[in-house]
């Protein structure tokens, strides 16, 4: 016994097949898609972290030099108050010797 398909119904058959292939190939391309958007969007987050970031970063540089100015600044005072402080130290040295000279 042989089997025949006629040609309405085998085309029937392969309007289906067909489509079944559409909608699984449209399906993967929708996956694709959607993955692809997920992918932009992760991206345009983590770009705009790093520009945060990078400012934060900038601004903390940017602190860091004027806290070194300031540190300089206050270590060359600190140098000239110490500078003053000896020769105060020696001048009451000199002055203790000339009324130890006075005093003999």
């Amino acid at each position: 016994m042989t089997f025949r398909l006629d040609k309405s119904l085998y085309s029937v058959v392969v309007a289906v097949l067909g489509l079944f292939s559409f909608c699984s190939s449209q399906m993967v391309f929708c996956d694709i898609r959607n993955d692809y958007k997920r992918c932009m969007e992760r991206k345009a987050f983590l770009e705009k972290e790093i520009k945060i970031r990078n400012k934060n970063i900038s601004e903390s540089r940017t602190l860091g030099l004027a806290l070194k100015k300031s540190i300089d600044q206050k270590s060359k005072e600190i140098s000239c108050a110490e500078n003053k402080l000896e020769a105060t130290r020696d001048s009451i040295s000199q002055i203790q010797d000339d009324i130890e000279k006075l005093e003999a």
